[in-house]
């Protein structure tokens, strides 16, 4: 998988329960998809036609850095599917 984006998650970003909002981390994968497929298909007129699955598997916290991967899953003549995955990384913690 190629490193699409990154991100820190900030005091902005946590709700309640001091973790990341999901929305959030739904807004960062579409933009790194946008980018990522407009990078491979060499057009900056990319939309999201549909997110098939999204597994929040462990909290975001405040200072947690994510990466974003991705990689081509299928290409067609006008179409593309992606997948894209993203891993948290604690600064701190080094986890």
């Amino acid at each position: 998988m190629d490193l699409v984006s990154s991100q820190i998650c900030k005091t902005g970003d946590i709700g309640i329960y001091n973790n990341l909002f999901g929305g959030k981390m739904l807004a960062w994968l579409d933009e790194a998809g946008g980018t990522y497929s407009a990078s491979i298909c060499c057009t900056p007129y990319m939309i999201t036609l549909k997110m098939d699955e999204v597994v929040f598997k462990k909290p975001v916290k405040v200072n947690d850095h994510i990466r974003i991967y991705g990689e081509v899953s299928r290409m067609g003549n006008s179409s593309l599917t992606i997948n894209l995955e993203a891993r948290r990384f604690n600064f701190s913690s080094h986890k």
